[in-house]
């Protein structure tokens, strides 16, 4: 057993030219994956067809799969498979069928957990603030003749680096409300401090967490055979920053049953069941934890990531903490919740007519429920100077759905069989 977030990591490697690479999400737990054979068929799209128990699925099916329910798996390269399945096989076909258990077995139940422990292993480097101002400096002065860090700012920024110092900021000349490396107004705002914030060690956790655990029971008589199947997987996720944080978690089913009515009847049913749950902390871009990705490298270290409160003789709080753009997105926006449940049901039947020829026909029903949540975090109104509070709200979470999407159809098919 392969300790993998979904069935199709469980694939890669498996099969000569079947291609599978990580999206833009990269391995977040709830990151789909590329599927591709024999390489870019087209300039918009060349992804396999992939039939799950000879019903057509995505990749984002196919993702949810529990690996430990497969029992083969056929990859058709060739485009003559479009022979089989029509143009929408032109660029290969994957086949999954899942355990059926047998006839003539006996009853059996078996258990299996994983637990694991992941860590980044490319993260890129953060130079000290001392080789970042000057660098910006060098920069600053060969683009615009002016260096952006001034020499009573550099003297403050090796002083830190250095420990004689530990403040990370100060208050603003002209006003004791607001610190330097703080303002989000401008950009330049963010180059006036003195800190060496590491924005990877800041909204990142080193390593992540994650398990899974299996159960399943099978068997058979003489004319029965079923398998019975379910499972639990979650991901605690890297992102983490005070009490928001990404969380994964999937729950899957998978039932079939097959009885031998009569001499000539047969009939079966497998049923599939999932169950996505996936939140982490929103962003001013609502449903992209892409945007801080891409701060995290750009922010400038020179900001504080938190500022402690200022306080008079007798403890009464002066100016509030603050914080810098990127994490107070993490602290202040709440969470995106994604929730997905997807069912399929198949129902097949077999007559057999003669020895040498069968009538087969087989039904199939699925249900996707997909809603996206955005839960916004109330807290105190600042107005435009910092100054607070312009008006206080008690801090809770309030929810908001912003979408929801019912997908539903079926498929019926019938066909007549020889048998040599």
């Amino acid at each position: 057993m392969r300790s993998v977030n979904n069935a199709t990591q469980a694939l890669q490697g498996l099969a000569p030219n079947l291609n599978i690479d990580v999206n833009a999400s990269g391995g977040a737990a709830d990151a789909g994956m590329s599927i591709n054979i024999r390489g870019t068929g087209s300039l918009s799209s060349s992804s396999p067809y992939i039939l799950i128990n000879g019903v057509r699925a995505s990749n984002a099916e196919l993702s949810a799969l529990n690996s430990n329910d497969i029992a083969s798996v056929s990859v058709l390269k060739d485009a003559a498979s479009t022979a089989i399945y029509g143009a929408q096989a032109a660029f290969g076909v994957i086949l999954i069928e899942t355990k059926k258990g047998g006839k003539n077995q006996p009853f059996s139940i078996n258990y299996s957990n994983s637990f694991r422990s992941k860590k980044r292993i490319y993260v890129p480097d953060f130079v000290s603030s001392v080789t970042y101002a000057e660098v910006l400096n060098t920069a600053s002065k060969n683009s615009t003749g002016q260096i952006a860090i001034g020499e009573a700012q550099m003297e403050r920024i090796r002083q830190y680096a250095s420990g004689q110092i530990t403040d990370q900021t100060e208050a603003l000349p002209n006003n004791s409300n607001q610190w330097l490396g703080i303002e989000s107004g401008t950009s330049n705002g963010w180059y006036s401090g003195y800190a060496q914030s590491n924005w990877w060690d800041i909204i990142f956790k080193d390593r992540e967490f994650a398990q899974k655990h299996d159960i399943s029971a099978s068997g058979g008589s003489e004319n029965i055979s079923y398998h019975i199947s379910g499972s639990f997987f979650k991901d605690d996720g890297a992102l983490e920053y005070g009490d928001q944080h990404e969380s994964f978690q999937r729950y899957n089913f998978d039932g079939y049953i097959s009885s031998q009515i009569t001499d000539w009847l047969t009939i079966s049913n497998n049923t599939r069941f999932y169950q996505e749950n996936n939140s982490f902390p929103a962003t001013l871009e609502g449903d992209s934890r892409g945007r801080l990705y891409h701060d995290a490298m750009r922010f400038s270290p020179l900001a504080p990531w938190k500022t402690p409160q200022v306080l008079d003789a007798q403890g009464n709080v002066l100016v509030e903490e603050q914080l810098a753009l990127l994490p107070a997105w993490l602290e202040n926006n709440g969470f995106n919740a994604y929730n997905e449940d997807n069912f399929v049901t198949s129902f097949r039947s077999e007559i057999t007519l003669t020895s040498n020829l069968a009538l087969k026909g087989d039904f199939s029903y699925k249900k996707i429920f997909y809603d996206r949540t955005l839960n916004y975090k109330n807290g105190p109104w600042q107005d435009q100077t910092g100054n607070l509070p312009l008006l206080t709200r008690p801090t809770t979470i309030r929810s908001r759905k912003i979408f929801a999407r019912r997908i539903t159809y079926h498929s019926m098919s019938m066909r007549i069989t020889t048998n040599p």
